[in-house]
């Protein structure tokens, strides 16, 4: 009922069109130009099928209003640069600027699907770019206003742009920041009497200012030093665009196309705008104008099609009609297949758009067929990915529509080096094609960001004097900034919701440096925090003290120690045990990505802790080298025994670990040890297993960690279920390790398979389950409570496992909202603080 209602609606303005009166058109040109126009070709060349009959109403009835603007109208706008005010107000008159506007203040209500159609056959009728440009803005920029904005709002700004009488500008883009937007320098300050702002800057290649009477402007107003994430400080203000006024200038830009429509510089100074202009909340303009942002390249990606559909029809008539020895010279394959070609990257391009600008609306909860599993990422992945594939597809259209009409594609009375001239536009705005691959190779393939700020530069946009200076204390290959290729890397925390995005990441190479940086830190009012190799737990809001550069490693035979650098992790160290003190063990984690400095200084279990005890007791953990809070290094044990105490429970807040010192032992260089996995109809035999065998076991060369293992194993009987893992050590060898003494009773459980079961080095089994992670998925989750002593009740083990399947049927999909490449399971954050890693018997 709705699409006959809307089509009524389009009809009506159909015939409203039809009726108008047709523009004077322009004088004669070349002979050789003269043909009678036609803007509806017998057979449209843009194949048709698949769009709702909302979109081919609006195709239609846009043709028929544009059928009055000739391409000699256009051909001479641009020459003149004369702005293209009949067309707009032809398309004002039937309510078109009103497309994607809602119907309660007098618009279509409907989408940036058949918005996208609109401005596509505006610019395919012959008008190009400028034709579309001439209106684009009050089409895109006003999507956040009506969102975002309050009903009174709306209602006085947005009821006067569809009728005609107002026109928007969009004040995003600045000439020192380009693509840097939340870098934007335009301020809007606070009168003192609260009755508005001052908007004082600078904005660039504001499209129709010299004819605008309001503009979507996004300009700062909390200092980028101040705010926690770049993305905030930023606010949107709807604002009267007045150049009578003082404090606002509007420079003209001479341009190489679509000189029918100004691009300006505009000019701030102290320029006064009401309270009532801000839109959405203060700080939070950079969320609100990306709905705008989206809108803005779904619908030029529809101008780009249009451009490249309109070149293309010139060329391959011109290529029917154009005779040379004796044929038409379309028969050529030379003139045929590039643009035979052209035309199938523009029907790719077409539906790429079409694509977005559905998921666009679709996203959108009031939309009739609204869907809550599209994502604003999918919507921003589509939309761009649309306009590069659109823009490069018109540039394609137009440039060889130019070739193959040879020196008559050169003449302006053939339209088509207009077209060529304005579909640069698409190419260059919003985006450019390299930031957009920028987009898709960081955030769709997950590859390292390929560029960043330069450090000077950043420094004096988003530091404060106190950053600035505890950066330049270091060189820059020990410092990390937003920004930078190695920077997420070194930020990241495993929790998603422990991310603080600090501004610095400095990590000393030196001790001399680390004492540096200590001091400072430590006299400062900086949020800091002290990230050790491993997981990495810490963030903080400004900067993250990171000791990975220590990495130093010796071993005193004689004395059986062994000195190891806070940067290291375990996997580090069992290579280097197995290099060079072959024969002797460290009490370490039993995960090799694991950092030294944080698991011995939280207490710590290690396959030898039934023999030896926790990785930072005493007969274990010998001494710290630590810088403290004033600069000073002391190797605690030797000279602090009380703060060597007080290390080993892990906080204080004294200063930074650098260096450990560990007992050496010697030990039997191979154990048997590896994974057992068994499917969840195994549970119950299983834990009646574990429980007995932690009852009979007192065999300080055996253990045992137990795990859950995320679904999608392929065990029997699994399903959507959890299964079990059971990871084996035992230093007495494989044959013990099979028999009853052993773990004869899991081998011989139903579905048990045996993974990466052998006898190795300690090394080797540490490595097992760095693989057992990865074949996972990164599902493994491990359950609580180090090192059970007495009678484990087999139930208990039951009552964790159905605990923890019921954490994943409350959270369904939970696993998708954390990064692919986290160290622990992508569920984990669930029950963070409720359960301790891993569970030994």
């Amino acid at each position: 009922m709705m699409a006959k209602n809307l089509l009524s609606t389009f009809r009506t303005a159909t015939r409203l069109a039809s009726q108008s009166s047709h523009l004077p058109r322009a004088s004669p040109l070349l002979r050789c130009s003269q043909r009678s126009f036609s803007i509806t070709p017998r057979r449209p060349l843009m194949e048709m099928s698949g769009f709702s009959e909302e979109q081919l109403a609006v195709r239609d009835a846009i043709f028929k209003i544009c059928a009055n603007f000739s391409d000699d109208y256009w051909m001479e706008h641009d020459q003149t640069e004369t702005y293209p005010h009949e067309l707009h107000a032809a398309l004002a008159k039937d309510g078109w600027i009103g497309i994607a506007l809602p119907e309660e203040l007098g618009g279509s209500g409907l989408g940036i699907s058949e918005a996208t159609m609109m401005l596509q056959s505006i610019a395919e009728s012959g008008a190009g770019l400028a034709g579309a440009q001439s209106i684009h803005a009050n089409v895109y920029a006003t999507q956040p206003v009506s969102k975002f904005a309050t009903p009174d709002q709306r209602d006085r700004f947005l009821r006067q742009i569809i009728t005609g009488k107002w026109r928007t500008c969009f004040g995003v883009t600045e000439p020192n920041t380009g693509l840097e937007t939340l870098k934007l320098k335009t301020t809007a300050t606070p009168t003192s009497d609260g009755s508005g702002y001052t908007v004082s800057g600078q904005k660039i290649w504001i499209s129709s200012a010299q004819v605008a009477q309001k503009m979507v402007l996004l300009a700062r107003t909390t200092p980028l030093e101040e705010v926690k994430k770049p993305s905030e400080g930023l606010s949107m203000f709807y604002i009267d665009f007045d150049l009578t006024q003082p404090g606002l200038e509007a420079k003209r830009i001479r341009k190489m196309g679509g000189r029918a429509v100004d691009a300006n510089q505009v000019f701030f100074d102290n320029y006064f705008i009401p309270k009532d202009s801000l839109i959405g909340n203060e700080g939070q303009g950079f969320k609100i104008i990306l709905h705008g942002m989206n809108a803005e390249r779904a619908l030029l990606a529809g101008e780009a099609l249009g451009l490249g559909y309109a070149a293309l029809k010139k060329a391959s008539t011109y290529a029917k009609e154009r005779v040379v020895f004796g044929r038409p010279i379309g028969q050529n394959q030379a003139i045929q297949h590039p643009l035979a070609s052209a035309y199938m990257h523009l029907e790719a391009a077409k539906h790429t758009t079409y694509h977005a600008a559905r998921l666009y609306d679709r996203s959108d909860p009031n939309h009739k067929e609204y869907d809550s599993s599209i994502t604003q990422y999918a919507v921003g992945v589509a939309c761009n990915s649309a306009k590069y594939l659109a823009a490069e597809a018109a540039f394609t259209a137009c440039e060889r529509s130019v070739m193959s009409m040879g020196g008559m594609g050169y003449a302006a009375e053939y339209h088509v080096e207009r077209y060529l001239r304005e579909c640069f536009v698409p190419r260059l705005a919003p985006v450019s094609r390299e930031m957009i691959m920028n987009f898709v190779g960081e955030k769709v393939l997950g590859l390292p960001r390929s560029y960043y700020y330069p450090t000077e530069a950043f420094s004096t946009l988003t530091m404060s004097p106190q950053l600035q200076d505890l950066r330049s204390l270091l060189p820059t290959s020990e410092v990390f900034e937003q920004g930078q290729p190695e920077y997420q890397k070194q930020s990241e925390p495993w929790s998603k919701y422990a991310e603080l995005h600090p501004k610095l990441v400095i990590q000393p190479a030196t001790l001399e440096g680390m004492q540096k940086a200590v001091h400072v830190l430590y006299d400062s009012d900086l949020d800091f925090a002290v990230r050790n190799t491993g997981t990495g737990s810490a963030s903080a809001r400004d900067v993250i003290l990171s000791t990975h550069g220590f990495k130093s490693f010796s071993f005193d035979r004689a004395a059986e120690t062994v000195m190891v650098g806070a940067g290291l992790d375990w996997g580090e160290v069992d290579a280097l045990m197995e290099e060079g003190a072959r024969g002797y063990v460290v009490v370490g984690a039993r995960c090799p990505w694991v950092g030294v400095a944080g698991s011995s200084l939280v207490g710590g279990l290690s396959w030898l802790s039934h023999e030896f005890g926790m990785i930072s007791d005493p007969q274990n953990l010998l001494d710290a080298q630590i810088v403290l809070r004033d600069g000073k290094v002391v190797w605690a044990a030797q000279e602090e025994p009380d703060l060597m105490f007080a290390l080993r429970g892990g906080g204080g807040n004294y200063g930074v670990v650098t260096a450990l010192k560990f007992r050496a032992r010697p030990y039997v260089e191979k154990i048997f040890g590896g994974v057992l996995a068994l499917p969840y109809s195994s549970l119950q035999e299983t834990a009646k297993g574990v429980a007995a065998m932690s009852v009979r076991s007192a065999d300080p060369k055996v253990a045992m960690h137990v795990v859950n293992l995320g679904p999608g194993m392929g065990l029997p009987d699994q399903g959507p279920r959890p299964g079990i893992g059971i990871m084996m050590f035992d230093a007495q060898g494989e044959a013990h390790a099979r028999s009853k003494d052993g773990f004869a009773w899991a081998f011989e459980l139903p579905g048990a398979q045996e993974i990466s079961t052998s006898t190795c080095t300690l090394r080797e089994l540490h490595a097992v389950a760095e693989t057992f992670r990865n074949y996972q998925g990164n599902n493994m989750f491990w359950l609580s409570a180090p090192l059970i002593e007495g009678k484990l009740d087999d139930e208990m083990l039951v009552r964790a496992w159905k605990w923890y399947e019921d954490c994943i049927e409350a959270h369904p999909g939970t696993e998708e909202e954390f990064d692919p490449d986290n160290r622990f399971n992508k569920g984990v954050d669930l029950v963070r603080g409720k359960v301790s890693e891993g569970m030994t018997v």
